[in-house]
């Protein structure tokens, strides 16, 4: 397997995170909300922040962008987009086994939210994370750094997914 590590988003890299949000969520925003290119344009580039965002790289190459917020009681992975022609390489499970370690250490649960009908819901689930609230456009999941933890989430902040 090749190398898989993160580098800082930087201004420059807007065009190639927006491109990456448009190839992998596309195909499940779309039947939920229908999709405007140009209000996907505006809100992606009003809620860039490169202090949020890393770019993820593959054998030395950008294939996608990952997002983590480190809250008190929790680790929240906003958004994690792949290029498709490298899904299903091991990438996305690398990261996300990554951060569950991350979460064992500092003692508290990892949550997300992914739209309804988007199959990475199963590698989340795989990961050995568990649906705890269901609205009507997105699951919520959360993983349990430890046996017991409470079952209070911390809340998955609005994004673009």
């Amino acid at each position: 397997m090749e190398p898989i590590d993160l580098r800082p988003a930087t201004p420059d890299d807007y065009d190639f995170v927006f491109s990456v949000h448009c190839a992998t969520m596309r195909p499940y925003v779309e039947p939920i909300y229908g999709w405007d290119e140009d209000w996907q344009s505006r809100y992606f580039r009003e809620h860039f922040d490169t202090d949020k965002r890393q770019i993820i790289r593959y054998g030395g190459a950008d294939v996608g962008y990952i997002s983590v917020e480190e809250q008190k009681s929790c680790l929240l992975l906003q958004t994690i987009g792949i290029l498709p022609e490298y899904q299903g390489r091991g990438i996305g499970t690398t990261l996300i086994r990554r951060l569950q370690r991350r979460a064992r250490l500092r003692g508290v649960p990892m949550m997300l939210q992914v739209l309804k009908g988007n199959p990475a819901r199963r590698l989340y689930e795989r990961l050995g994370f568990k649906v705890f609230n269901t609205t009507d456009t997105h699951h919520q999941l959360k993983w349990a750094a430890q046996p017991g933890q409470s079952e209070k989430p911390c809340p998955p902040k609005p994004n673009v997914q």
